[in-house]
């Protein structure tokens, strides 16, 4: 269900109401322990909005799952 939506997001242009939606779909991977999609939902969103504290934050929390901690450092 989680990927129909990303797709679907993809093709929308970009606005404040698919950015909500995206960083919500962000949220239930890490909260699925998908690390990897997390980072990648983020590095997206990051691509359209670079001032997303709630992406960046994401991204860091993800490495940090993944034990990755100096490209964690980059993102707090």
């Amino acid at each position: 269900m989680i990927e129909v939506k990303i797709i679907i997001i993809e093709i929308v242009k970009k606005n404040h109401w698919w950015f909500c939606v995206k960083i919500e779909i962000a949220q239930a991977l890490f909260k699925q322990n998908q690390y990897q999609e997390t980072i990648d939902a983020c590095q997206k969103i990051l691509a359209t909005d670079n001032n997303s504290i709630e992406a960046l934050k994401l991204i860091a929390k993800s490495f940090l799952a993944k034990k990755k901690i100096d490209d964690a450092r980059f993102y707090f």
